[in-house]
């Protein structure tokens, strides 16, 4: 299906990409070979040097994230009518299995000009465009997701990969973008001012430099952090890094705001204030 006609085959002309086993009970690698050159090897000595090739990146590879610290009041809806009572907003609503989500129309009350999503028992959702080039800002709120105070933060945000925050914590929101920021890529959960869980992903924002080990267990206590939060889904991370994948149902966030996927439509988070 994807045409991958170079590779999956020892021959001639074919790209050399294969493991040798001791033992065809389980897949335990002996040797591991990527276009001809051994990437791995349980004889760390004699191929130590290949590995450590293979697994070197240039430094810029490491310095990819170019947005600002966040501040407080990037967590903040201003209403654009300061006399409002209430506003009805659009809602992207999560279930607890898949990432799709459903859109929704949920009323919100306006407290001294500012949108009390709190109340309404909804999650904020941030984007902040990281690339350096137009310093985009989009905003979101999201239903079924943290039900408790916190935030968490990501540059494993599909497929644009900006970095994205969502919560129900102002200050734990601006703590864990600016951590994200920090580490120049990452999942990372906040809770009460103080990190409860990080999984590095320094390279280009979406990459791990930890042995496998070390990436699995930050991962695992970033899931057990998130689910702490409220967060309920099958795959937690692979819901909430989907919620800025505007190609996939029904209403996602971008650094240009919200985004109907079956119409390719742009929507406004607010639909109409009231007095």
């Amino acid at each position: 299906r994807m045409h991958l006609d170079d590779r999956g085959m020892i021959a001639p002309g074919k790209i050399a990409d294969f493991m040798l086993l001791d033992s065809l009970d389980g897949i335990d690698p002996v040797v591991v070979y990527k276009k001809g050159e051994c990437v791995y090897c349980k004889d760390k000595e004699a191929y130590g040097a290949a590995e450590a090739a293979a697994c070197s990146f240039p430094a810029s590879f490491y310095h990819t994230i170019n947005c600002r610290p966040a501040e407080i009041s990037d967590f903040v809806l201003k209403a654009e009518d300061p006399d409002a009572k209430w506003a009805e907003v659009n809602v992207m609503k999560i279930g607890t299995f898949g990432t799709a989500t459903t859109p929704v129309k949920r009323r919100v009350e306006v407290k001294d000009g500012v949108l009390d999503w709190k109340s309404a028992g909804l999650s904020l959702a941030v984007v902040f465009e990281r690339y350096g080039k137009n310093g985009n800002i989009g905003y979101g709120l999201v239903e079924g997701a943290l039900t408790k105070p916190g935030a968490v933060a990501t540059t494993w945000s599909h497929d644009s990969h900006n970095l994205f925050v969502l919560g129900t914590d102002e200050n734990d929101m601006k703590l864990a973008q600016r951590r994200v920021l920090e580490l120049q890529g990452a999942y990372v959960v906040f809770d009460g001012g103080k990190s409860l869980a990080e999984a590095r992903l320094t390279i280009g924002g979406i990459v791990s430099d930890q042995p496998i080990e070390v990436l699995g267990q930050e991962l695992k206590e970033v899931r057990a952090a998130m689910e702490g939060l409220g967060y309920v889904n099958n795959n937690v991370i692979m819901s909430m890094s989907t919620l800025c994948l505007p190609v996939s149902p029904k209403l996602k966030l971008t650094d240009h705001g919200l985004l109907t996927v079956p119409g390719q439509e742009h929507v406004p988070l607010v639909e109409k204030y009231g007095k």
